[in-house]
């Protein structure tokens, strides 16, 4: 039996263990994961030349090969690889770097957009990010001016420019952009590093992009979003989980750090972390910073249990040394389904949350 957290709720919450329905069936020497701009999984086979798509238990379910004029280095280390995004037929993909965006199909780059004439060499160059809907592309490039990058919306069979408009964001290290359920727009997530995150949401309408931006002084990260399209926003900087109205981003509902635990993390205790995810239509399923999940009732803003996975969790003092949890990261699959990361050991187990 694991003994009781050093990080104390404010409340005794009942422990759910999480449930092992399966495992991951991939050869890391040969397949690599990439997860942003595609908006599912993608398994990445870059001596193969070919892409997959998993299914909600991560088995490689359709394959198509890549264009021959996308360039991919495999040699390249995962984080080293461009983002993809692909249209709904398969046929035609997105390809976004640090220095430009081009877009491609069977016949070869039908669409190049590398860095304006006037755009400084030496400031910041983010990993630029984007996603189809339906024949439309989404997708952020950079300005001419450093801290300026333009969100366009391009139709990917004429190749003309639909609409776009400007966003400001000081020294970002990449954009990622998720479609919205209703297919009616985007989020864009411009990560800062250590300084936060800039979140938009940004909906087509007859002359014009709708654009809202998320004002928050601890900027957050978008975390997904309900069954009914409301998003979730999670901390980066920040104590607080909220969810959002969709697409003006008016506030519904929130739980800050003071309100689960019983000391803030600058005087030892825990906060929310920037990885959690919804659960069906009233759950939430977080990861605090110090390594444990947590499931909580958006509908009531209260917490429910804490979920524990078998193997993971708390161990004895070495010593006069703490051994903080061994959980480092979580990542939805679908549904209740996730995939957590061991801080020790690599184990590619995929978990349920039970509920009853």
């Amino acid at each position: 039996m694991l003994p009781e957290p050093r990080y104390p709720f404010s409340e005794m919450l009942p422990v759910i263990e999480a449930v092992e329905v399966g495992r991951r069936e991939m050869d890391a020497g040969t397949w690599r994961i990439d997860n942003a701009g595609s908006g599912c999984e993608l398994l990445v086979n870059p001596g193969e030349r070919v892409v997959a798509w998993t299914d909600g238990f991560l088995r490689p379910v359709r394959w198509i090969p890549l264009p021959d004029s996308v360039d991919v280095d495999p040699g390249a280390q995962p984080w080293d690889l461009p983002r993809w995004a692909f249209d709904d037929e398969l046929a035609t993909v997105a390809v976004f770097d640090v220095d430009e965006m081009s877009v491609h199909d069977a016949s070869g780059v039908r669409l190049r957009r590398a860095h304006p004439p006037g755009w400084d060499p030496d400031s910041r160059r983010p990993r630029l990010g984007g996603v189809f809907i339906n024949r439309l592309l989404w997708c952020v490039v950079t300005d001419a001016q450093p801290d300026r990058h333009r969100l366009l919306v391009i139709d990917s069979e004429s190749r003309s420019e639909i609409a776009s408009t400007t966003l400001e964001s000081s020294s970002p290290e990449g954009f990622l952009l998720w479609a919205h359920p209703s297919g009616q727009g985007v989020v864009v997530d411009a990560g800062r590093g250590q300084d936060g995150t800039d979140l938009w949401t940004a909906c087509l309408g007859p002359d014009s992009l709708a654009i809202h931006r998320l004002a928050r002084d601890d900027q957050a990260f978008g975390g997904g979003f309900l069954s009914d399209g409301t998003l979730l926003a999670l901390p980066h900087t920040g104590d607080t989980v909220s969810i959002y109205s969709w697409p003006n981003l008016s506030e519904l509902g929130r739980l800050a750090n003071r309100d689960l635990f019983v000391a803030p993390l600058a005087e030892g205790g825990d906060g929310f972390y920037w990885e959690g995810f919804p659960i069906e239509d009233r759950y939430l399923l977080l990861m605090t910073i110090q390594g444990r999940l947590v499931l909580v009732d958006h509908r009531k803003w209260r917490p429910v249990a804490e979920v524990r996975i078998p193997g993971y969790g708390w161990s004895s003092a070495i010593g006069s040394m703490d051994v903080d949890p061994d959980l480092s990261s979580v990542r939805q699959i679908a549904g209740n389904r996730f995939e957590a990361d061991h801080e020790q050991i690599v184990d590619r187990t995929i978990w349920a949350v039970a509920l009853s």
